[in-house]
């Protein structure tokens, strides 16, 4: 099974990182940017939160999820 896109973030200096759920780790990656993050079993949505809010510069209103915010 493939990885599924979760979210994409966007802003002036970090265009269109993609998050992937790799079913155990967060990947956000996109033009010369790419991290890992773990998902915590106990809160995936928190971990998400987590993994999006180590974005530089991250604001929350350049998020869109493309699956539910609950996943």
């Amino acid at each position: 099974m493939g990885a599924k896109i979760t979210a994409i973030y966007n802003d002036e200096i970090n265009p269109a990182l993609q998050v992937y759920d790799h079913g155990t780790d967060w990947q956000v990656v996109g033009h010369h940017y790419e991290r890992w993050h773990s998902i915590w079993e106990h809160d995936k949505q928190a971990s998400l939160d987590h993994a999006l809010s180590q974005i530089p510069d991250y604001n929350p209103e350049n998020i869109v999820y493309l699956w539910k915010k609950s996943c």
